[in-house]
């Protein structure tokens, strides 16, 4: 089996997860029959999507997470499977991770695309 970059780096946002007392299980979400890359199902009714930047931007110090429509449709599926839907936005070269609930990454998303 070969490991993939972003099992390492899924793998820092799930092992905390299931350091926490209330986890029981991690699976990842069948999309089209086929393993999700991204979504993963906590417990029974909690998903997560995680999504990685090795670095941040030269220019502005900040990390950027791009989700393509792919992504977003991705996402939105996730949602209507499961009770609650967090992205983990797992930022590499600081060791960090930030958890939004989805509706606040959709707030983002649309805010940004705004054009007004």
């Amino acid at each position: 089996m070969h490991i993939h970059q972003r099992h390492l780096y899924h793998g820092a946002a799930l092992i905390q997860i299931a350091e926490h007392p209330e986890f029981t299980a991690i699976n990842p979400f069948l999309i089209d029959g086929e393993n999700s890359h991204n979504a993963y199902r906590i417990n029974d009714n909690t998903g997560i999507y995680a999504k990685y930047a090795s670095n941040p931007n030269a220019s502005t110090s900040d990390y950027l997470f791009t989700f393509n429509q792919e992504n977003l449709d991705e996402l939105a599926n996730v949602d209507e499977l499961c009770g609650k839907l967090f992205v983990a936005l797992i930022c590499i070269s600081s060791s960090s991770i930030c958890c939004l609930g989805y509706d606040q990454l959709m707030t983002l998303i649309c805010s940004n695309s705004d054009p007004t």
